[in-house]
């Protein structure tokens, strides 16, 4: 089944996600994991500088649409999540000095996928994704919880940024004993925001949403999660979370289409360098 149902415009697109109100209205977020710090001197004026790699057991569901040079098109669905759970990686450092920060993403997936073709026969499916970004981040409020002066307390964020997404979709079909493929390089803009609640000086709770495309490059891409994080030491903590990402594009004309509308879920774990 095709991914972009024609005659939608992007903003519907963007509702059906459910992520519109909560990115723009109440600022929740997440990809961005290493957010969550503990200290109540989170927002000094000293410089901070943070290196988070992390391990995403990752699935996908959607589908993809793929058409070559005018023959019938070829297409696989990703139902059954669980069996294409597979290991991804990602990285997120931050560099920043009081209420400014610029923030740097990558993500690296690659997924194999089983499903069935118009004809019956099995078509092996791979989808392999590289994302890279960077955002500018300012704090819109600092919010202090139950009368403290200190912790627990309320960071919140705006972010505004540019995103790479490589995107290689290929299909091996066991009716036509041909294999295909198809890359694509899309630049979107977007926005976001982050929370971070700061708990204690040991432990915090971040969330962060971003939502771009808006046909520039894909008709819509948008990111969600959230992290408890634990600091033990000054220098290192640990963390552990969910995130999630969606794409949403055309690439192509008739003759030659890419269509792929798919979500890229699953937990997350990994450790933040603190200098």
């Amino acid at each position: 089944a095709s991914f972009s149902r024609k005659g939608h415009h992007v903003h519907q697109k963007i509702l059906r996600a459910g992520m519109f109100p909560r990115f723009i209205v109440a600022l929740v977020a997440f990809c961005s994991p290493a957010l969550a710090q503990s200290e109540p001197t989170f927002r000094d004026d000293k410089w901070r500088i943070e290196l988070t790699p992390l391990l995403w057991v990752a699935g996908v569901d959607g589908s993809a649409d793929t058409r070559f040079g005018g023959e019938a098109s070829t297409s696989t669905g990703f139902e059954d999540v669980v069996a294409n759970l597979e290991f991804g990686f990602m990285l997120h450092s931050e560099i920043g000095k009081g209420k400014w920060a610029i923030l740097f993403d990558g993500i690296y997936i690659d997924i194999g996928t089983e499903s069935k073709g118009p004809l019956g026969g099995d078509i092996d499916g791979n989808v392999r994704l590289s994302l890279a970004d960077v955002g500018f981040a300012y704090q819109l409020f600092d919010i202090p919880l139950a009368g403290s002066e200190a912790t627990p307390r309320a960071f919140v964020d705006g972010i505004v940024g540019a995103r790479y997404i490589g995107l290689k979709v290929g299909f091996d079909s066991e009716t036509t004993a041909r294999s295909r493929e198809r890359n694509t390089d899309i630049v979107d803009p977007y926005v976001g925001g982050r929370v971070n609640f700061a708990l204690n000086d040991k432990w915090a709770i971040a969330v962060k949403g971003t939502i771009g495309g808006f046909g520039v490059g894909s008709d819509l891409d948008w990111t969600v999660g959230a992290f408890i994080d634990y600091r033990p030491v000054h220098w290192c903590s640990f963390l552990v979370g969910y995130h999630v990402l969606g794409l949403d594009f055309e690439d192509g004309g008739r003759l030659n289409r890419t269509d792929f509308d798919a979500t890229f879920h699953g937990p997350v774990i990994g450790m933040t360098f603190h200098f």
